[in-house]
Parts: C-alpha cells; structure tokens; sequence
C-alpha cells in the first residue's frame, strides 16, 4: 500500500496539491486534499496514466473517496487485474 499512497501523493503534487507522507496517508480523506471538482477530476487523470488503467465508476464514490485506505486498496485490486 505505501508505493500507492507514493503514487498517489505523485499524482497531487503534479496537480498542485502539496502532499507528503506525514500529511498524507491512509488515514487521511480526499476531501481534505481537493476542495474542486475540476482538480479532482485533473488528478484521476493523472493518476489514470500514473497507473495505465482506467479507474471505474464504482470507485469514484462517497464511501471510496473518504478513506485514502479503501481507496487504495481497490486500486491494488484494479492494477492487478490488468
């Protein structure tokens, strides 16, 4: 999980978000990190390439995107499958 959290954290820096480790982990909450849609919308882009997949619908809801964990884990799932 933490070369996710790292890619993750990658995938806000490059759409202006400063994040690290001690601010950001699975513990944190998207919420706090993207406060509009356009730069969440711009930062599952980038994590799209990041990852060379296409992250589904069903992981961009209300209950994936309030825990950096959950999140996480589905992606690790995600990537596997391709």
């Amino acid at each position: 999980m933490i070369n996710m959290i790292t890619t993750l954290i990658e995938a806000l820096k490059e759409v202006g978000i400063y994040a690290d480790e001690e601010i950001f982990n699975e513990n944190s909450s998207f919420y706090d990190f993207l406060s509009s849609s356009l730069t969440f919308i711009n930062f599952l882009i980038v994590l799209e390439e990041k990852l060379n997949t296409t992250i589904p619908d069903e992981l961009i809801n209300i209950e994936m995107l309030s825990s950096v964990k959950k999140f996480c884990e589905e992606l690790e799932k995600l990537c596997k499958k391709t």
